[in-house]
């Protein structure tokens, strides 16, 4: 059942920017300590992300306000660490020296206007991909690496370039073990049964791509049970920078 209608995609893509965010071949994980109500920016972004500090504001230990750690000085810069709904985590110097900590998204603005704006988008739309992964789930707007954590290695893929840029199809094959049956003789020439398995295909999905992000999505299937209902929508990836 063929699901993302090129109309349908362009006008949800349309509302945000369009070049995609590197999120393929991140590094490895700091061992920072993590809240977990927090989303943690070396988790989504492969390049540090600088803020300038625009107010004096109270710096918490955690999101839970347990403990200060003083304010945020005015006209410092910031390094972002992690974030939440309504505040960040950052490395900063405050009044009274270098501390990290979490303070009101308010703080801080970007190198320009949409910079925070569109941070914040970023952030939820690795919120959404992140839960739609999780649960095994494909859809459109999401990036090649994206779709290769849910579906694996393509078992075909090709590409393709043009004056709009490049398309790429890749073909996921879903298989299943089917029993067949013959009859061999045995030691002394009795006709046995005999069971062995057999890698059946039972489904395909095929996603096609343009710009390395997700266009429309292609479901075949022979196994009424292996359906995967509905198509998702989430946002194309934010160029920041």
């Amino acid at each position: 059942m063929k699901t993302g209608e090129t109309l349908l995609w362009a006008m949800v893509a349309g509302v945000f920017c369009g070049a995609s965010m590197a999120y393929a071949d991140l590094p490895p994980r700091s061992n920072l300590s993590r809240e977990p109500d927090a989303v943690y920016v070396e988790d989504f972004l492969e390049d540090e992300v600088t803020l300038k500090v625009v107010g004096d504001f109270t710096i918490f230990r955690s999101l839970q306000a347990e403990r200060t750690f003083g304010k945020t000085k005015t006209g410092e810069s910031a390094v972002l660490l992690a974030m939440s709904d309504k505040a960040f985590r950052v490395r900063t110097k405050a009044h009274h020296g270098q501390v990290a900590g979490w303070a009101s998204i308010k703080a801080f603005e970007g190198p320009d206007k949409e910079f925070i704006t569109n941070l914040r988008k970023t952030y939820e739309r690795y919120r959404v991909v992140q839960e739609l992964i999780e649960s095994g789930q494909v859809a459109l707007g999401m990036t090649i690496n994206e779709v290769t954590q849910v579906l694996g290695v393509p078992s075909e893929k090709s590409t393709r370039l043009d004056k709009e840029g490049r398309h790429d199809e890749y073909s996921f094959i879903k298989t299943k073990r089917v029993p067949q049956y013959d009859y061999v003789p045995d030691a002394f020439g009795r006709l046995v049964k005999r069971t062995i398995y057999v890698e059946v295909e039972v489904g395909r999905t095929t996603v096609s791509f343009k710009n390395e992000v997700v266009e429309s999505i292609e479901d075949k299937e022979t196994d009424p049970n292996l359906a995967t209902g509905t198509v998702k929508i989430v946002p194309q990836p934010i160029e920041l920078y």
